[in-house]
């Protein structure tokens, strides 16, 4: 009887720990994380502008971002130069521009003549509706490519 009543100590202070610290009676629950795949989109184009060359590979979409990676090399200028020197990528969905972001300034890493260098931009989605990638040249007189993605 003296055990019975020691077991039972033990389990009432172990009960009002337990609710001390938060934990009730039917109070745990499995939580569900959901976590979307990215989905990976190729393209595999090589665009040539002037002196430039760009390669777009793939983009890679999760939920409503857009990673958009692609390398590019110049024989424009034996000076290091940054690609915003040369052309500029405009991405836009149902007509409309979308905002980038260059979490690393890859934008604006300087790269020798004959040299790849990678740039990575984010893109926020409006929708799943394709996505237009150009590329366009500062030049006096622009040249500009082209690329439809559908990314569904």
């Amino acid at each position: 009887m003296n055990n019975y009543i020691t077991k039972l100590i033990t389990l009432t202070i172990l009960f009002f720990i337990l609710g001390a610290c938060g934990i009730e009676k039917g109070a745990v629950t499995e939580k569900k994380e959901v976590v979307e795949e990215e989905k990976k989109v190729e393209i595999n184009k090589e665009l040539k502008l002037n002196n430039i060359m760009v390669e777009l590979d793939n983009v890679y979409v999760e939920g409503s971002n857009m990673r958009l990676p692609f390398w590019w090399s110049h024989w424009d200028s034996n000076d290091k130069i940054h690609l915003g020197v040369l052309v500029y990528p405009i991405v836009s969905q149902n007509g409309e521009e979308l905002e980038y972001e260059d979490n690393g300034d890859t934008l604006l890493r300087q790269t020798e003549k004959g040299v790849d260098s990678r740039v990575e931009l984010e893109y926020t989605l409006q929708d799943d509706s394709p996505v237009e990638i150009r590329f366009k040249t500062t030049a006096d007189d622009p040249i500009e490519e082209s690329v439809s993605v559908d990314i569904k």
